[in-house]
């Protein structure tokens, strides 16, 4: 029996790897001659850079950047053999396990330590810069990226606005610097397929896993949407409703608008680098998940991408999280089985340790397996 399995990082406790081990080795406990293929995948949040990294042969190299609350941090980025290509991954600078529980408030975070980032690798002489979104802790649209790289945003009473997703409501004018990146291509892979605004939007179905309580997730759409209406009265392009324009708290549509960003699935693309399709030839099941595996998994997630994959091939698929919500949408989706590794009794804090996490997910694959070949 081939089993290939497939899972995105569970974030704050494993890797994509570890998470992979943790199946692998409930699934040979269940079938002890199972053949197993582990592919490591990311969908544009944290991974992915080690993911796709890997897959283009870059190299590792760290800079300087400000995490979402302003504190100076070592960030990694991959910068290919040839110097022309950068990899980052907003994870890295912008991301939500950078960040305590306390500070959690999207309103007052800042995504300035990936356009820092970018700054780096354009330093470097880099002139394509792909740029990984997921995973953030900002709701910012972008903004902060968008002022490391010399973008300033003013008022209707001219004066100059800092700080995160606090300013989006009162931006008026936006100015672009002169020569900025000329010649330099982006292409942003993202995790999501959101629009920038609206009920699936950067906001309403992120901003309470970042911790912004319900007024909050009202008052940061209204600034994603005026931040969108004063990009247009200026000239910019409108892509607020563009698939992804909502990753990374709006990073997606600041790449696409102010950047002429290439848009692209970030686990498609990780996906099609590790050769899925074709190991998937032969299989009997994979399995793939995430930390959480929810309605916003179907939203253009690695799992959900790899359910595709395994449709495509004919091949069932089974997702296991940390917890689950929205069994009936998943399974209807195409998922043959989803199921929480978490006992239910379990503190979360607990649950999160990497060593209880392995235990958990171990025991969740063996169960299924055992079921499949009993079913089958």
């Amino acid at each position: 029996m081939k089993i290939v399995v497939a899972c995105d990082s569970f974030k704050g406790s494993l890797t994509s790897r570890q998470a992979n081990a943790a199946v692998a080795e409930g699934v040979l406990r269940a079938c002890p001659k199972a053949q197993i293929d582990c592919v490591p995948v990311a969908d544009g949040g944290e991974g992915t850079l080690d993911a796709l990294g890997d897959a283009l042969g870059c190299s590792t190299i760290y800079c300087k950047a400000a995490d979402p609350a302003g504190r100076l941090i070592d960030t990694p980025m991959g910068v290919s053999a040839d110097g022309s290509t950068a990899v980052i991954e907003t994870a890295a600078a912008s991301g939500l396990p950078l960040v305590e529980e306390e500070l959690r408030h999207p309103l007052k975070l800042s995504s300035f330590g990936t356009g820092e980032q970018i700054v780096h690798a354009l330093g470097l002489g880099c002139r394509h810069i792909i740029i990984c979104i997921g995973g953030t802790a900002t709701v910012d649209g972008g903004t902060g990226m968008l002022r490391a790289l010399g973008f300033r945003f003013y008022d209707g009473q001219g004066n100059k606005l800092e700080g995160g997703a606090e300013i989006l409501s009162h931006i008026c004018r936006i100015e672009k610097p002169e020569g900025l990146a000329d010649g330099v291509r982006f292409t942003a892979y993202h995790d999501v397929e959101s629009p920038l605004c609206g009920a699936s939007g950067a906001a309403a179905l992120f901003g309470p896993q970042k911790g912004a309580p319900p007024a909050e997730v009202a008052e940061l759409d209204r600034g994603l949407a005026s931040l969108a209406a004063a990009a247009r009265a200026c000239g910019y392009p409108d892509k607020a409703a563009m698939p992804g324009a909502g990753a990374g708290g709006g990073i997606g549509y600041a790449l696409a608008t102010f950047l002429g960003a290439e848009m692209d699935s970030g686990a498609e693309a990780v996906l099609h680098a590790s050769r899925l399709e074709e190991r998937l030839a032969g299989a009997s099941l994979v399995f793939t998940g995430e930390g959480r595996v929810d309605r916003t998994t179907l939203q253009g997630k690695a799992p959900f991408a790899i359910l595709t994959a395994a449709r495509r091939a004919g091949v069932p698929a089974v997702a296991i999280g940390g917890a689950i919500a929205d069994e009936a949408e998943l399974l209807q989706a195409g998922f043959c089985t989803v199921v929480a590794a978490t006992p239910s009794s379990q503190p979360l804090e607990i649950a999160m340790r990497p060593e209880v996490a392995v235990c958990n997910i171990s025991r969740a694959a063996e169960r299924v397996l055992k079921k499949e070949m009993k079913l089958g």
